[in-house]
C-alpha cells in the first residue's frame, strides 16, 4: 500500500493545531458517497462564484477533510470528548462578534479568532454548543436579522440581502424561502 500526503498552506492554516501532513493510502476506485457529495458541493460553490461565502467552503473544507481522516487516514487520529463545548465566555463573544458583523463574509478562521481557538478545533466545539455549523448558525441569524428589517419596511429587499452579506437578492430569496417557509415580500407585506 503506498501512502500519499495532502500537504498545502491552506490546509495547514484551516487546520492551525494538526499540521502534521494528512497521510492517505492509495486507493484504485474508490466510491464513497460523502466524498462525491462535498466535491460536487464545493464544484456547486466554485461555479456560483463563491455565492455562500469563505464560512460555507471552509465548512465544506473541514467536512472533507474530517471526513478523509476519519475514513481513510492512516496514523492517530486526534480524539475529542463529544460532549465538549464552547465555554459560555466563548460562545458569548461568538455571537456578539456575528450580530455585529451579520453583513460580512464571515470565516470558520476569523471566528475561532475570536474563540481563541484552532479552526478546526472551533468548528468542533460550535456544532457541539450551537446544533449546527457556523455556516448554518449564521445563515438562521442573517434570515432572522432580515425577518425583521422587511417587517420595517424602511429598505428594499435588495437593499436588506446585501446589508446582511448576502451575495444577491436570488440567493437571499432562495435562503429566506428555505428558513422561513416564506417569500421575503410576503414577510415585508406583513408589517
Amino acid at each position: 500500500m503506498h501512502l500519499r500526503a495532502v500537504p498545502g498552506r491552506a490546509l495547514r492554516e484551516l487546520l492551525q493545531e494538526d499540521v502534521r501532513p494528512l497521510l492517505l493510502p492509495v486507493l484504485h476506485e474508490l466510491q464513497d458517497d460523502r466524498i462525491v457529495a462535498l466535491a460536487s458541493e464545493m464544484a456547486l460553490e466554485v461555479a456560483s462564484g463563491g455565492a455562500n461565502g469563505r464560512l460555507y467552503a471552509q465548512g465544506l473544507s473541514l467536512a472533507l477533510v474530517g471526513w478523509l481522516r476519519a475514513r481513510y487516514g492512516v496514523g492517530p487520529v486526534p480524539s475529542v470528548a463529544r460532549e465538549q463545548k464552547l465555554s459560555q465566555r466563548r460562545a458569548a463573544r461568538v455571537l456578539e462578534y456575528i450580530d455585529a458583523h451579520l453583513g460580512d463574509d464571515l470565516s470558520v478562521a476569523g471566528l475561532a479568532e475570536v474563540a481563541g481557538l484552532s479552526t478546526a478545533h472551533f468548528s468542533r466545539l460550535f456544532r457541539a454548543t450551537f446544533g449546527k455549523s457556523p455556516h448554518g448558525f449564521v445563515l438562521e441569524r442573517r434570515v432572522r436579522a432580515a425577518d425583521e428589517l422587511l417587517r420595517r419596511g424602511q429598505q428594499t429587499i435588495a437593499q436588506v440581502a446585501y446589508r446582511l452579506g448576502f451575495s444577491s437578492q436570488a440567493h437571499f430569496t432562495q435562503v429566506f424561502r428555505r428558513l422561513t417557509g416564506r417569500t421575503p415580500g410576503r414577510s415585508r407585506m406583513a408589517t
